[in-house]
């Protein structure tokens, strides 16, 4: 990715959310995805369509190549940190479980958080 494209961190909504909302890309521009994980991406928001009152976050790879789901809530705590901030445990699980440094958040629950346009090739 060239460097008028690369993401840039968001200021952090709260010292709460600082060490997972640094994550999130702010700059305009497009994240390239393989099939497979637009397959997952497409998965992802049909659960989060279908399930009720869990907190639901979802990290995909700065490359591409692959996404993870975080899931927080009444339906699944396995994974989750003792956070009283479901959205956030769910923020933390996702990135976790995709790779902290080569992953950025592009959805929380059904609201896409990253401004970027999600390409497959």
């Amino acid at each position: 990715m060239q460097d008028d494209q690369a993401f840039r961190p968001a200021a952090p909504a709260s010292p709460q959310q600082a060490d997972v909302a640094s994550d999130a890309p702010s700059a305009a521009g497009k994240l390239v995805v393989t099939p497979e994980v637009k397959a997952e991406i497409d998965t992802y928001l049909r659960k989060v369509a279908a399930s009720g009152g869990d907190a639901w976050a979802l990290a995909v790879a700065r490359d591409g190549s692959k996404a993870a789901a975080g899931r927080c809530g009444n339906g699944a705590m396995a994974g989750c940190q003792k956070i009283s901030n479901g959205a956030l445990a769910a923020r933390k699980l996702a990135l976790s479980k995709c790779g902290i440094a080569d992953c950025v958040l592009i959805y929380e629950g059904g609201r896409k958080i990253a401004t970027v346009d999600i390409v497959v090739e």
